[in-house]
């Protein structure tokens, strides 16, 4: 209310509103520009679920959104763990106060994602109809952030590693996911062909984030930690790790390149990636109370 958003030196509001704007007047949208100059780097349903907060300008509801979808999760799958201090603390975090006020929605996504993925958990012994609409949300939501496809090769490997999803399952499942991640892509090879194979958001990432060989390390980690990850809550608190380390090299990356000064207080790196890995850790210290909460129930019964 107090504070116009081209003052700020964070931009994701910018560009949002950049990509929308040159999309509903029929220009390429991945040509567009925020208002620091960046090019819009999220893949096509980022900018799909952002259109009405965009069309509202209400970009810190947005920010809010990950916070109140992580509250309603807390009391819908842990209300026998459930401790109101550990939402207030979540609450009252530099982290969230730093989202809303800047414009930001790097948690509200990766809340997004991280409950789709216990969805689809609990929903591998369920009807074949449920997890297919499961496999399809995971898909967009792909379509999104391309780092969340570290989460998902943790979770696949890990259940196929415990027996919980066979390989033949897990790999057509991957694959429908993978299917409906292309699909998103789909409008702009077929109206923007030539601008798509000079500028999208692939060669966008690997100019501003890491360059495309250092991807397959982080794949690598992504692979160790999902081997190990025996149960759900290892699962989640190892995909924190995997987003954490894989920022963490970002970071270093840009260390090397920008020098360490202009890297942290030039903006060079954007510290609140680190954030990806929030809600994968705060579930997997939830799950693991919970399991430690009914394991003691079951001996003293």
């Amino acid at each position: 209310m107090y504070i116009s958003p081209e003052q700020l030196n964070v931009d994701r509001w910018s560009v949002i509103n950049s990509f929308l704007t040159n999309l509903l007047n029929g220009r390429y949208p991945y040509s567009a520009i925020s208002h620091v100059g960046n090019p819009p780097g999220p893949m096509p349903i980022y900018f799909l679920i952002a259109l009405p907060f965009d069309f509202f300008k209400a970009y810190s509801l947005l920010s809010a959104l990950g916070f109140m979808a992580l509250g309603i999760f807390y009391k819908r799958f842990y209300c026998e763990t459930y401790n109101s201090s550990f939402l207030i603390l979540t609450v009252i975090s530099i982290f969230m106060l730093w989202e809303i006020f800047s414009l930001s929605n790097i948690i509200s996504f990766s809340v997004l994602v991280a409950i789709a993925l216990l969805y689809f958990e609990k929903s591998i012994m369920k009807p074949e109809k449920r997890m297919i609409l499961i496999v399809v949300a995971l898909g967009l939501l792909l379509s999104t952030r391309s780092v969340y496809s570290l989460a998902y090769i943790v979770f696949f490997l890990s259940l196929i590693k415990t027996s919980s999803m066979t390989f033949l399952k897990a790999s057509f499942l991957a694959t429908m996911i993978l299917a409906v991640f292309t699909l998103t892509f789909l409008p702009f090879i077929i109206f923007f062909p030539n601008e798509f194979y000079e500028i999208n958001p692939f060669i966008i990432q690997s100019s501003f984030l890491l360059p495309a060989h250092f991807v397959p390390i982080l794949f690598i980690i992504a692979i160790g930690f999902g081997i190990f990850a025996k149960n759900l809550s290892e699962r989640f608190i190892y995909t924190g790790f995997t987003l954490f380390l894989s920022i963490f090299f970002y970071s270093g990356y840009m260390v090397t390149q920008h020098g360490f000064n202009n890297a942290i207080f030039e903006s060079k790196i954007d510290v609140s990636y680190f954030l990806f890995c929030v809600p994968f850790l705060f579930i997997g210290v939830l799950e693991h109370t919970k399991q430690n909460s009914l394991l003691t129930t079951t001996s003293d019964s």
